[in-house]
């Protein structure tokens, strides 16, 4: 589970997964803001990416405590997405996937 950096509660935020072309099917992931201590949980976003396609999320960082991304990507060689998660205007991590991961972020308030 890779930690990947630092959100701030109220910013806006875009999660950019693009599938390559080459990857045989669809890449599942799922988007989970884990709420403070005591809040009540949130649902999760999940969603699909088609080889060949892009899909985004964007809107404002709620107040949490983590951010958490996991991918599931077919299980095979040519399986590849790119991930690019933004902070405002600020890249915050970018970069290829070829297997099943997960990626986190501490959201500070």
């Amino acid at each position: 589970m890779p930690f990947k950096g630092l959100l701030k509660v109220g910013k806006r935020y875009k999660i950019t997964v693009a599938s390559d072309p080459a990857t045989p099917g669809m890449t599942a992931f799922a988007i989970g803001w884990v709420p403070p201590l005591g809040s009540a949980p949130t649902t999760p976003v999940v969603d699909t990416v088609a080889p060949g396609m892009t899909v985004q999320h964007a809107g404002i960082i709620p107040g949490s405590q983590m951010l958490v991304l996991d991918f599931d990507l077919p299980d095979a060689a040519a399986s590849k997405i790119d991930v690019r998660v933004e902070q405002d205007t600020t890249v915050i991590a970018d970069g290829p996937e070829r297997g099943d991961t997960e990626w986190t972020f501490v959201v500070q308030p």
